[in-house]
């Protein structure tokens, strides 16, 4: 019975890496591995040796002090941004890994990393200002992503070429040496007017040498005060007239200097309407002529009873020469009566 729990396991120790060195050795690893730094920023880069078409993904992470932290998850990009690290002093192991459905190669390291040591520091930013005939060079540190370079580094100098433009060849250098300031200003003397002058500044630590190039040149011109006055005033004069302009043509397109028809204008004031919907309201009366409808059936019933009205009375002549005359009258408007119907 000893012997058989022996045997499984033997078998169990034996086989319980299989699946994972079996899945591994199916995904091709990542090549060229590296990391990137400026200004104590990180950044792990590789190559893939897989078709793009390919839905392979990968992860990153690192090692530092025995502590794994991963920085990147599933990413399909050939690079990731480890962002603010723990610590500049520190001892970094990045690593990197292929995964495709399920399947995953072996990790590949970086060489060790250390941020102090290892990054690039960046150019510092330069700002020119011309006071009273000087030409004042600001430089300022660059800035870091983990901490300021005056507490990473006991000592700075700053490196600042100045030239006229169009003389580069001629650039002086001057060094401002050993100090902890992020901040520092050269002031250069003796300028000429309407000359244009360009500086660019280079910082280096104390005992570091992983600096590379000077910040990017940054020009001005000298002009004198009174002729910028002079050039502001003028400037401003002619926004002056041009706004006057501007302002009396919209005036004139509302208030033209033709004088409209009487009737025109009345048609653009709102009491003009009203007055003239009050007068046609009060004289809009219907007109009519008065019809009187008489039937021919209606008639003959007239006639004949005025003139059974005539034969009873028993009169003069003279009463019963009217009835008579006012029947003939009505069988005179019969043909008129006729054609009306």
């Amino acid at each position: 019975m000893s012997a058989k729990l022996c045997l499984w396991a033997l078998i169990f120790f034996v086989t319980k890496d299989v699946h994972p060195n079996y899945a591994e050795a199916n995904v091709a690893a990542p090549q060229n591995v590296m990391v990137t730094s400026v200004n104590m920023a990180a950044v792990v880069e590789w190559t893939s040796p897989h078709n793009p078409m390919r839905n392979v993904t990968y992860t990153a992470r690192y090692i530092l002090k025995n502590n794994v932290s991963s920085i990147c998850v599933n990413t399909r990009e050939l690079k990731c941004d480890a962002g603010r690290l723990p610590s500049i002093f520190g001892r970094y192991i990045f690593q990197v890994r292929a995964e495709d459905q399920g399947m995953f190669s072996k990790w590949v390291d970086t060489a060790i990393f250390k941020p102090n040591k290892h990054s690039i520091i960046g150019p510092p930013t330069v700002h020119l200002v011309i006071q009273s005939n000087t030409l004042d060079v600001h430089v300022q540190a660059p800035v870091m992503k983990v901490g300021n370079l005056a507490e990473i580094f006991s000592q700075m100098s700053y490196i600042i070429r100045h030239w006229t433009e169009g003389f580069e060849e001629e650039a002086v250098e001057k060094t401002v040496a050993e100090t902890k300031e992020d901040y520092v200003k050269l002031s250069i003397k003796g300028l000429h007017f309407w000359s244009r002058y360009c500086a660019q500044a280079l910082v280096i630590p104390k005992g570091y040498r992983n600096v590379k190039h000077f910040s990017t040149a940054v020009c001005v011109t000298n002009t004198s005060v009174l002729i910028s006055c002079v050039i502001a005033a003028a400037i401003l004069l002619f926004l002056a007239i041009l706004a006057a302009l501007l302002i009396y043509k919209v005036y004139r397109f509302l208030y033209p200097k033709t004088n409209l028809p009487e009737l025109l204008k009345n048609l653009f004031v709102p009491s003009f309407w009203n007055a003239e919907a009050t007068h046609h309201s009060a004289q809009q009366k219907e007109q009519h002529d008065k019809i009187s409808a008489i039937s021919e059936e209606h008639l003959y019933e007239e006639l004949s009873e005025k003139s059974k009205i005539s034969e009873d009375k028993d009169s003069g002549l003279s009463s019963v020469l009217g009835p008579i005359q006012e029947v003939e009258e009505d069988y005179k408007l019969l043909p008129l009566l006729r054609r009306l119907h």
